[in-house]
């Protein structure tokens, strides 16, 4: 999965105004699929099995788990303790304080995450 290559030996360091870029195809094998499926939260798993087409699941499953891997090692937390708030429109970012900001984005089989660290 492409996002370990942003995540080296699972820490990632963020250099402060650099913008972060990690891309991954979203079509991944059903052992990645298990395996990040198991970092979600029990609102993420719920809206998960809400998509009617099973592709569309996935592709969730993958990009918001691995956004969990990426964040918790930028955060250098387990994954599976980033919490994320919504805005009004669903977009997420981080529940607790931090400098640390994200966003993602999708383009057919593909997503990509940019990982800011402010100033």
């Amino acid at each position: 999965m492409k996002v370990e290559a942003c995540v080296a030996d699972g820490i990632a360091r963020l250099t402060p105004g650099v913008v972060e870029v990690c891309s991954l195809w979203l079509d991944q094998p059903t052992a990645t699929l298990d395996r990040l499926s198991a970092l979600l939260s029990t609102d993420e798993r719920d809206r998960a099995e809400r998509f009617v087409f099973d592709r569309d699941r996935r592709h969730f499953v993958v990009c918001r788990g691995a956004l969990r891997v990426a964040l918790g090692a930028y955060l250098q937390c387990d994954p599976m303790s980033v919490r994320f708030q919504y805005g009004p429109y669903g977009k997420p970012s981080l529940a607790s304080e931090s400098d640390v900001v994200f966003n993602v984005s999708h383009a057919s089989r593909m997503s990509s995450a940019r990982v800011l660290a402010s100033a």
